[in-house]
């Protein structure tokens, strides 16, 4: 029985095309796995370049660092405007499976079956989604205070610095919601990794998660025991 799948086959042919394209044979790659970590026989490589047996998350992985190419270039080697299979049996432009793959487009379940991608809704639907959020106010954050600092050493006055220091705080406030809106849907968000002057309130929304854990899991292990206890009743009488 034959089980190549559209996709095995795609990867296999980028896989070949990208060793062939820098002229590196099976052996030599196998060899480059290995000095990744995690050595990949050249046996297998080969049975993966004929669509043989598909690359464990693992091996594709190891693959592309070997070939210092992006994993999603072998997934969907078609980039930009051929086609692919974004998963078994669905075809789409191959950027757009990308997009999907790499958290750029929530996929949206249509009530006739098919699906549709939605750029708008990945900031509330994913954690890719909610990371580049958090990035883009960020750097929204760092534009303003340089822009407040720039106006300072020019010992600027006036309406002028008084609107860039209103904009920076709104910067502030912003990077401030968007990351403590994180910590409260449980993504895993380090304080120390953000500037100062907003490590604080995040460190208070991680402890107001954790006391809200703590809460929920009191009143679970109190509804456990309550059954029991009803159990061990009902088993008396």
């Amino acid at each position: 029985m034959d089980d190549t799948t559209p996709l095995a086959l795609a990867m296999g042919a980028a896989i070949r095309a990208t060793r062939e394209a820098q002229s590196l044979s099976a052996v030599k790659l196998s060899a480059l796995t290995e000095e990744v970590g995690h050595r990949i026989h050249r046996v297998a490589i080969g049975k993966m370049e004929e669509g043989e047996r598909e690359p464990t998350v693992t091996e594709l992985i190891v693959l592309a660092r070997a070939l210092r190419v992006p994993p999603l270039e072998l997934i969907y080697p078609n980039l930009p405007d051929g086609f692919a299979e974004a998963w078994p049996g669905h075809v789409e432009r191959a950027f757009t499976a990308a997009q999907w793959f790499s958290g750029e487009l929530a996929l949206v379940d249509e009530p006739d079956g098919s699906a549709s991608f939605d750029q708008h809704e990945v900031a509330d639907t994913t954690r890719v989604g909610s990371a580049r959020k958090i990035q883009e106010a960020l750097a929204e954050w760092s534009i303003a205070g340089f822009r407040v600092d720039a106006l300072a050493a020019k010992h600027s006055e006036g309406l002028e610095v008084d609107t860039a220091i209103r904009l920076a705080n709104l910067a502030q406030k912003n990077l401030v919601d968007v990351v403590v809106r994180a910590v409260r849907r449980g993504e895993t968000i380090e304080p120390y990794l953000y500037p100062e002057q907003i490590q604080e309130p995040i460190r208070e929304a991680s402890r107001a998660v954790s006391k809200a854990s703590v809460e929920r899991a009191r009143r679970v292990a109190e509804e456990i025991r309550g059954s029991l206890l009803k159990g061990d009743d009902d088993a008396a009488r």
